[in-house]
């Protein structure tokens, strides 16, 4: 008799267990507001944890995660940051735009070598056919 109650407790808590043991996943893709470009690089990270990851080349990314309420921080170069609170139950996929950030443009220095001779230029990220000596 007792090993049958064993079995039926058994039989409700399968579910559970299982449930448990597959974690949630928040995955998709970031693009660019503006233009709909992807955005490869862009850092995903999971506010007061250690948790995240970076977009890939298709601007894809996913982290896995349990239920509960999240505090999800984008960012990435020349974009204005963004935020998100999220709550998962389930997993949970969304494509995401991030603003260009047109406070300062983005500059680079860059250094040509060429016939043995040394320029350098100034390059603006957000218009790359713009050189400057």
């Amino acid at each position: 008799m007792q090993l049958k109650h064993i079995f039926i407790i058994y039989v409700f808590m399968l579910p559970l267990l299982v449930g448990a043991s597959v974690p949630s996943t928040f995955s998709g893709k970031i693009i660019d507001s503006k233009t709909g470009i992807i955005i490869e690089g862009a850092s995903v990270l999971i506010e007061d944890t250690s948790i995240g990851t970076f977009s890939d080349s298709n601007g894809e990314f996913i982290l896995y995660l349990g239920k509960g309420e999240f505090t999800v921080l984008i960012s990435a170069t020349g974009y204005v940051d963004f935020e998100l609170i999220l709550l998962i139950d389930e997993s949970v996929k969304q494509e995401i735009k991030l603003e260009p950030d047109m406070k300062k443009p983005q500059s680079a220095r860059l250094r040509i070598v060429h016939r043995r001779t040394t320029e350098n230029y100034n390059v603006l990220a957000d218009n790359p056919d713009f050189y400057s000596k």
